[in-house]
């Protein structure tokens, strides 16, 4: 016989049947055995390694995403606030606009009424100067009109005295002689 042949019967053998059968429920046996140990030492411990961290992470996402939405809502709150800041920096420079507005104008005004003031109480000093000066020149040529009215006066009286004294003398003399001068 053949060595193939040999070894196919020597397999079939009643022998080597048990043999295999005692070395397959040996092996279903150390399979069981190795799962069992497996399971226990090293499949459970593992689990729960896995099921602490997928916890930790899982917690950690949850105080990931409660600080993303305190963080969001400090975002709009600090944008509300901005916003606010912006609005009371434009209502201020509003305010301070209409105030300086205000106060030049009010500061114009007072100018203006000062200014009329100014002008006015120079009107009346102008005015009470121009009376002063009428009033001397009005003394000045009333002192004029005497004095050349004197003057006229007293020359008038001189010329009526010569002329009188021209007429009474040209009366007493001769009329011839007065012919003969010519």
């Amino acid at each position: 016989m053949t060595i193939v042949s040999l070894a196919a019967v020597e397999m079939f053998s009643p022998e080597a049947l048990a043999a295999i059968l005692v070395t397959m429920i040996a092996v279903v046996i150390n399979v069981g055995i190795m799962y069992l140990v497996i399971k226990r030492f090293l499949y459970k411990p593992l689990r729960k390694m896995i099921n602490e961290r997928q916890a930790k992470t899982i917690e950690a996402m949850e105080v990931a995403e409660a600080a993303k939405v305190q963080a969001d809502a400090q975002v709009l709150d600090l944008k509300a606030q901005r916003q606010k800041a912006e609005t009371d920096a434009a209502q201020l420079l509003i305010d301070a606009r209409k105030q300086a507005v205000g106060e030049r104008d009010t500061l114009l005004k007072d100018a203006r009424q000062r200014s009329e003031e100014l002008l006015d109480a120079a009107k009346v000093d102008t005015s009470r100067l121009r009376q002063d000066v009428l009033n001397r020149l009005r003394g000045d040529i009333a002192q004029l009109v005497i004095q050349t009215t004197g003057d006229v006066v007293k020359t008038t009286d001189q010329e009526q005295l010569v002329v009188a004294a021209l007429e009474k003398h040209l009366s007493s003399e001769p009329v011839n002689g007065r012919d003969a001068d010519k």
